[in-house]
Parts: structure tokens; sequence; C-alpha cells
């Protein structure tokens, strides 16, 4: 799978750029990473260009996105909107059908890169009633609000409110792959973390074994919804994370934002078989 990138100038050309803002890097994105249309290929790159785990995350976010929902626009970054108030102060999203199409109000409480994404996936409804339905950030009856700074320093998070939003049905989405979207997030995730790795890792044993989890990691993602060796990936991604800390070269923060690895063991390894 890797062997074409281990031998191209890819890896010489991008290994310690430098960028500090989530707008700068989506430029980066759009200029070097959007014609790699091999999502599994995409994320790893966008891990080998990346100097810190905001952009770790968004690089494997995006490829978790275009896999669910293939038919969305792989050329700009969308957001998948979850998450609601557990609260109950701001209503969930919810829909009624029109003539028009499908008539949206309520609120969605995290968007990922609020500043640069360009589509927002939501799923409106529960139970029987819930559709997926992919809105342009221009909506005009929709209103984006930015939030603190989350867990990761450099990526904007935000929240949605949908005021009478009429989308259109042609808007709809598969829901075919939503189920496992979940653990493909967590595979591209841990992939272009092993594309830092690669990247910046001064210890070629660390290296070596970075390129042999991303091909298990690779041929886990292309071989279908089960996902049978997750569990052993994370092992060796969170041993990988341990042994790479003491020759990483110029990942800020790394102390710190190493948690975006480690978070994910506990939920994978508690799981049922």
């Amino acid at each position: 799978m890797f062997d074409d990138l281990r031998n191209s100038e890819f890896q010489k050309n991008f290994p310690l750029i430098g960028i500090d803002k989530e707008s700068e890097f989506h430029d980066f994105w759009c200029d070097h990473l959007v014609s790699e249309k091999d999502l599994v290929l995409r994320a790893f790159k966008g891990g080998m260009s990346s100097d810190r785990f905001a952009w770790i995350f968004l690089s494997g976010y995006q490829s978790a996105i275009q896999h669910t929902f293939p038919e969305i626009s792989s050329d700009c970054w969308s957001s998948f909107a979850v998450s609601e108030d557990k609260k109950g102060e701001l209503s969930g999203l919810d829909w009624h059908q029109s003539e028009k199409g499908f008539l949206l109000n309520g609120y969605k409480t995290w968007v990922a890169a609020v500043d640069q994404m360009q589509m927002i996936i939501v799923k409106a409804g529960r139970g029987d009633r819930a559709i997926y339905l992919a809105v342009e950030r221009d909506h005009s009856n929709l209103v984006l609000t930015r939030k603190e700074q989350g867990f990761l320093a450099e990526m904007s998070e935000g929240i949605a409110c949908f005021q009478d939003a009429m989308v259109s049905e042609t808007k709809i989405l598969s829901n075919a792959n939503v189920k496992e979207f979940g653990k493909r997030e967590v595979l591209y995730i841990y992939l272009a973390f092993c594309g830092l790795v690669v990247s910046r890792s001064k210890d070629d044993t660390v290296i070596e074994k970075a390129w042999s989890i991303a091909e298990t990691i690779s041929s886990e993602i292309l071989g279908g919804n089960d996902f049978p060796k997750l569990k052993k990936i994370d092992l060796d991604v969170q041993e990988l994370r341990v042994k790479a800390e003491p020759n990483m070269l110029g990942v800020c923060r790394w102390q710190t934002d190493q948690k975006l690895i480690a978070m994910y063991s506990k939920g994978i390894q508690t799981r049922p078989d």
C-alpha cells in the first residue's frame, strides 16, 4: 500500500513544515492533499505533513467523513455534527417535511473546524425518523457560533443553530456506513498519527514500526465493517506513542496533546468482542 509513498519525494518535501493556524493547514490540505483520492493515503500524508495533533485529528477526520458519506464532495472540509445538548437547554435538531424538502430546527453542539468547514453533515430526528443531510455552511438559516478553545488549541469548534432551515430532499445522505463511523474515525486518526511518526521520528526502529502499523490499519479500513484487529491495532499504536516520544522532532505540545491518541484506548479495549 505504501511502497510508492516510501519511495516518493513527498516525505522529503514536507517533513518539517510548521503550520500554526487552522486556515493555513486548510489551504495546505487543499493545495497538496485533496488531489490524493485514496482516503487512506490522504490521511497518512496529512499526518506526515503535520507538526501538531490538531492537524492529525483533522487529517483522519476528513477521510473518515468522506468514507462514511461518499456522496459528498471530497474537495472541501466537512464536519459531521452529531452532538446535542445533554442538559436540554438547546433543543436537538429535528425536521418536518414540506413540499420543498425538509424544514430543520434545533442545535448541534459540536462542529469541528467550524471556521473552515464548507459542509455540515447532520443527523436530524431520532429513531426511525432519523435522517442525515448535507448542508452548506452559507445556508441563510444556519447560524454558526464559535465556542471557546477546545482540547486541541489550533482547531476551531462551534455550535450550529438551524432556524426554519429548508433543505432539499437532494441533500439527504445514505446511512449505510454511519454505524461504523466511530471505529473508522479512530483508525484514520491512528493512521495519520503513524504518518506523523514516520515524518518526525529520529529512531529508524520506531519509523519502521509506524510503517508496519499503517499497513495493518490500511487493511482493516479496506476490509469492511467488522474491524477484527481494532484492539490489537490500538495496543500497537499506544506502544508506538510511548516509544516515539523521546525521539520526535518539532511536534508542538506533544506532552499534552498526545492524549488525542491515548483517549480512545479505554473505549476500544472495553468493547465486547
